[in-house]
């Protein structure tokens, strides 16, 4: 398996668990996919060396483990 394959896997993973987040209505169970989901696609923009997407991934992700750590 190559790196690209791993980090494209990571980054889809990242994808399917933020769209199972906006499904669920607990938010706390929501936060959590979304910090994880954040986490996964943020790994793969590292990976693409996007800088605007690797922005976008961090307010993302810092904003929902803000939410989930403030209840």
């Amino acid at each position: 398996m190559t790196y690209a394959i791993l980090f494209k896997a990571l980054g889809g993973l990242g994808v399917l668990l933020i769209a199972a987040g906006i499904s669920i209505k607990t938010s706390k169970k929501q936060y959590i996919l979304h910090v994880i989901g954040g986490l996964l696609i943020g790994a793969y923009s590292v990976y693409a060396k996007d800088f605007v997407f690797i922005a976008l991934q961090a307010i993302f992700t810092v904003v929902a483990a803000y939410n989930l750590f403030k209840k």
